[in-house]
C-alpha cells in the first residue's frame, strides 16, 4: 500500500509541475501577443472618420467630399445629392474660423460647381465656386465665421446640368481653419 501511495503522490507531483509549467508558457504566450500585436492597439473606424469634431486654433484638419455628379440644384440641395459631409466646429466661443476647400482629383471650371452650406440647420450659403475669393495656396473660402458653443455644419456640392464634359473623379478636400 506504501508503494502505491508513493506512486500516486509522484504521479500528482509531475502531473502538477507539468500543469503549472504549461501556465507559466502560456501566460508568457498571451502576454507575447499582447504587446507585440496590432490586434489590441487603437486604429481608426474608417465609417466615423468623417464626423470629426474641429478644436484648434492655427492647425488645419481636412475633410473629403468626393465624386461630385451632375444634377440640378434643387436635387443637389435634397436628399438625393450623396456628395455632402457633416461635421461639427467647437472651440473657444468668439474664435474666427475659416471652411476653405481644394480641388483634389479632376479640375473643371468653377462657374459649373456649386455648393450649399447649413448651419445649425439654417442655409448660409449657396452659390458657385467661382463666386469665392480664393486665398494665396489656391484654396477657396466659401464661409468666414465666429465659433459659437457647437457649430453643425453640412455641406453639400454638385456640378450644375449645363456642363457638358465628363464629371469623373471631381473633387474637393475641406479644411477648417
Amino acid at each position: 500500500m506504501a508503494r502505491i501511495k508513493q506512486r500516486y503522490t509522484k504521479k500528482d507531483v509531475i502531473s502538477r509541475e507539468l500543469f503549472t509549467g504549461l501556465l507559466v508558457v502560456l501566460v508568457f504566450v498571451l502576454a507575447y501577443f499582447i504587446i507585440l500585436s496590432s490586434e489590441l492597439k487603437p486604429g481608426i473606424n474608417r465609417l466615423t472618420a468623417s464626423y470629426i469634431s474641429f478644436n484648434n486654433n492655427d492647425t488645419t484638419d481636412m475633410l473629403k467630399i468626393t465624386d461630385l455628379k451632375k444634377m440640378s440644384n434643387s436635387n443637389g440641395l435634397s436628399f438625393r445629392n450623396n456628395s455632402y459631409k457633416k461635421f461639427k466646429v467647437d472651440g473657444e466661443k468668439g474664435t474666427n474660423f475659416k471652411i476653405v476647400l481644394y480641388h483634389i482629383g479632376n479640375v473643371i471650371d468653377e462657374k459649373y460647381v456649386h455648393y450649399a452650406l447649413f448651419i445649425d440647420g439654417v442655409k448660409k450659403e449657396n452659390n458657385v465656386l467661382s463666386n469665392e475669393v480664393t486665398i494665396d495656396n489656391g484654396g477657396i473660402v466659401i464661409y468666414d465665421g465666429v465659433v459659437k458653443k457647437d457649430t453643425n455644419c453640412t455641406l453639400k456640392m454638385w456640378v450644375d446640368n449645363s456642363y457638358k464634359s465628363n464629371v469623373k473623379n471631381v473633387s474637393y478636400e475641406v479644411r477648417i481653419k
